[in-house]
């Protein structure tokens, strides 16, 4: 949207602006066009960040493919075995955190990498995606007894902590002011219990499912986990997955943007987000995030109201009430659970036709009532939330089928 000026003046201005967040990353948004909306939105770009450079990257520094023969010692042991199956490295095992080499490799990688890499700050020790950590007897040591997550995975943190504060310890002697980074993530996602305080050197970004702050038990159990880490780690980060390429509606704005307040407020420096999103349904949440991260004063139904008021025109009110059944649609009373519908047919856990057909006939209203490039706008919506609908409307008819007797059904019907 560019206002319509009559002329180019423009006001004396002399303004500076610092972000809350001081970077602000987007994944999943792809294109010329995806490119452009996040220059729009100013959004950070990925290239030499100040105390920013994350992903799954053990992997690469203990390889699979070079040591698995030679040294197997290097991997995780599990059920007395140690694991040197990867098919796919990024999901293959952990290295074995209290092996001696293992950490001297890892000291060789992130000091051969900045001194390679003259402007960049950070080196990834980031788990591999997995869950296959090493139970040898000096991990064992450190772990046990094993606690459990929320969401009921093991937690290995202080054997994981235990590697990142030699490896951090040695990069702060041979490279003053550059950083190391960790994900609290899945086996690693509580805070260690054997060392009080995070190396100063490190940078921690904590995984969270903000969607599923639709539970208030399990809003406050991440909170909680927040806090705690924020007393660990002077440099916290948030890890966040706003849709995960979802198709039916995951859109939460009010929740996130409470959310984003609360990490600003308790020492979060910069904000990943796994978006992949459902423009259709997550526009107003994406302006709204985009504009929280620069300024968490901001009110998010304010923004969410520019939003739709500023593109629909006469059309807004049905806008306002197709979002709204959007966000009633993922708000529907149930348990959090950590990455909620991804994987289809998982989506079917809220199917809820009723409130799929109240958003599907707003787009009708504001067809009706629009004019033109708003016109437009509400019609590229709705072509592409009619899958969506289509989709729930689909299943919902499908478990009505379901759930009709077998011998109910006349042998001999035809429809």
């Amino acid at each position: 949207v560019i206002p319509e000026r009559p002329d180019l003046e423009m006001p004396m201005l002399d303004e500076r602006v610092s972000p809350d967040f001081s970077w602000r990353i987007y994944s999943g948004i792809t294109g010329v066009e995806g490119r452009q909306w996040l220059a729009r939105v100013q959004a950070s770009e990925y290239r030499q960040i100040p105390r920013y450079r994350f992903g799954h990257n053990l992997f690469q520094i203990i390889s699979v493919e070079k040591y698995a023969d030679s040294n197997p010692e290097y991997f995780a042991e599990i059920g007395g075995e140690r694991n040197t199956y990867a098919p796919d490295p990024p999901y293959g095992p952990q290295p074995c955190f209290t092996n001696p080499e293992v950490i001297d490799l890892t000291v060789e990688a992130a000091r051969a990498f900045f001194d390679a890499n003259a402007l960049e700050d950070t080196f990834s020790l980031c788990t591999n995606d997995s869950l296959l950590f090493c139970e040898c007897a000096e991990c064992s040591a450190l772990d046990s007894p094993y606690r459990e997550s929320r969401d009921g995975w093991r937690i290995y943190s202080d054997s994981y902590h235990y590697f990142i504060r030699e490896v951090a310890q040695r990069i702060a002697e041979s490279h003053p002011g550059r950083h190391v980074s960790a994900y609290a993530y899945w086996g690693t996602d509580l805070p260690p219990r054997r060392i009080e305080k995070a190396p100063e050197n490190l940078i921690v970004a904590l995984t969270q499912d903000t969607a599923q702050h639709i539970d208030p038990e399990y809003r406050a159990i991440d909170r909680d986990v927040w806090l705690q880490w924020a007393a660990y780690a002077d440099n916290l980060a948030k890890y966040d997955y706003y849709n995960l390429g979802l198709i039916t509606p995951r859109y939460f704005p009010h929740r996130a943007g409470e959310d984003i307040r609360f990490v600003h407020e308790n020492n979060a420096i910069g904000f990943y987000n796994e978006l992949y999103p459902n423009w259709a349904i997550q526009g107003p949440q994406l302006y709204m995030f985009s504009r929280m991260l620069w300024d968490t004063s901001l009110d998010p139904q304010t923004l969410v109201d520019e939003y739709i008021d500023t593109l629909f025109g006469a059309a807004a009110p049905h806008m306002h009430a197709f979002y709204a059944a959007c966000e009633a649609y993922w708000a529907q009373p149930r348990e959090g659970e950590w990455f909620q519908g991804l994987y289809w047919p998982g989506e079917e856990h809220n199917i809820n036709l009723e409130i799929i057909e109240e958003a599907w006939a707003h787009l009708g209203r504001a067809l009706d009532s629009a004019a033109g490039v708003a016109l437009d706008r509400v019609r590229d919506v709705r072509n592409h939330f009619q899958f969506s609908y289509l989709i729930v409307k689909g299943h919902a008819l499908a478990n009505r089928l379901a759930a009709v007797p077998a011998d109910a059904v006349p042998r001999n019907a035809t429809s």
